[in-house]
């Protein structure tokens, strides 16, 4: 009986815990707003379609790869990637928010041109509607660079103990640190993870135990 109870209720907490789902990202290819081969805007600090941009003058931008930059003029998906020009970078504000025992995940290609050195890259979480203030989380890497003309997958987590982050927007942010020199971004994604069974997951281990008292009372008598 013990190993019967023991079963239904590892089950059923390790279905909650395997909960998971994608964050809302808005334009998260940077697709939206479509180049020619080749093509570029400067957006300053103005930012584009669905994303805030930050940073010195010409910092960020929309770019449609040429093959001096990248072979076959190819970016992983669609035809633009951004770009950052050192101590520049984007935001969003998205509409999921951060629950207690949640793990967040934002995860992005970072690209190294054929025709320019490394800038290295940073990605942080926030919480709020805007990036003020000391970030959740920080990854960054300055030193190691992808292969010449390549992009490789990085991300960032952060597990949520703070009871007072509940409710607020989780905030993406990325960028960039040499002033001068470009790094190029495609793909944001993002997942959350839930380590807290679901009411109704306790809900479901209370139904299975109704049968079983049942029967020791049963048993019993």
């Amino acid at each position: 009986m013990k190993q019967i109870l023991t079963s239904l209720i590892a089950v059923g907490l390790s279905t909650a815990a395997a909960i998971a789902g994608p964050l809302t990202i808005a334009n998260p290819g940077f697709d939206a707003d479509p180049l020619p081969d080749g093509g570029f805007t400067c957006s300053g600090t103005s930012g584009f379609t669905s994303w805030n941009s930050f940073g010195n003058g010409c910092g960020t931008g929309l770019f449609n790869p040429s093959s001096s930059a990248y072979p076959g003029g190819l970016a992983p998906s669609g035809n633009n990637v951004v770009y950052e020009n050192g101590i520049s970078g984007y935001w969003q504000s998205l509409s999921d928010t951060y629950q207690l025992g949640q793990t967040v995940t934002f995860s992005l290609l970072v690209g190294q041109r054929l025709d320019a050195s490394y800038a290295g890259y940073v990605l942080q979480l926030y919480a709020g509607n805007t990036p003020v203030g000391a970030p959740l989380a920080t990854i960054s890497n300055f030193v190691t660079p992808p292969t010449a003309g390549t992009f490789v997958p990085v991300s960032i987590s952060f597990f949520v103990t703070n009871p007072t982050l509940v409710g607020q927007r989780i905030i993406v942010a990325f960028s960039g640190s040499t002033l001068g020199i470009q790094t190029n971004f495609d793909n944001a994604s993002g997942n959350s993870t839930s380590s807290v069974p679901e009411p109704g997951t306790y809900a479901l281990i209370g139904a299975a135990l109704i049968p079983i008292a049942a029967l020791r009372r049963k048993r019993r008598r």
